[in-house]
């Protein structure tokens, strides 16, 4: 896909892009938050510190295992629910309470940036609130059905014609998805503030 050049990318997206790549199976929030805030430059809330503190707020509710059976952390350490949660499904993983960890660990507002949530974004305005944030050099994340009817969060690249450019963090892989065969679940998360090179 990197020989595709595309009408619209992310501002210094080769340059910035850590293409950090997913440790837990189902940690794809957090492991794609880090990836905005890697691009942003905070390096100090990655995602073994987000699930470590989802973990201590969720308790014995935080994970289930593959068959959806609840997994008791039973007051764990940091390290202990981190090995536990790396095979194991957050339950409550979503973009909102993900925001909310993040928000009380790092103090984004005193270097001038600004993690913001899009929630129920209408399914015909998703690409263009997308492009919008793309263009406006906002990373963002979304939250797609992909073709073979599994979820998953995405980095958007950029977009070409009707197709949108995407960073997969658990392959770390680059691809290229026709917007029509993508199911989009409503909600973007972005980051705004960033300061470009002139």
């Amino acid at each position: 896909m990197s020989h595709v050049p595309l009408d619209l990318v992310l501002p210094e997206f080769s340059t910035r892009f850590a293409r950090v790549a997913q440790v837990g199976k189902h940690w794809c929030v957090p492991a794609g938050i880090e990836n905005l805030l890697e691009f942003a430059g905070v390096t100090s809330c990655g995602q073994k510190r987000q699930v470590a503190a989802y973990c201590a707020k969720y308790g014995d509710d935080a994970l289930t295992t593959e068959a959806g059976d609840q997994v008791l952390l039973g007051g764990a350490d940091a390290a202990m629910a981190i090995a536990l949660a790396t095979n194991c499904k957050l339950k409550h993983e979503n973009f909102g309470v993900f925001k909310s960890l993040v928000d009380d660990m790092v103090d984004l507002g005193s270097l001038g940036l600004e993690l913001e949530r899009l929630a129920g974004i209408a399914a015909a305005d998703y690409a263009d609130e997308v492009r919008k944030a793309i263009k406006g050099g906002q990373p963002c994340l979304i939250c797609a059905r992909n073709p073979d009817n599994s979820g998953h969060i995405y980095f958007v690249k950029g977009f070409v014609g009707d197709q949108i450019a995407l960073f997969e963090p658990w392959f770390r892989t680059l691809k290229l998805y026709r917007l029509g065969r993508l199911g989009f679940s409503h909600d973007i998360l972005k980051i705004a503030g960033i300061a470009y090179n002139p």
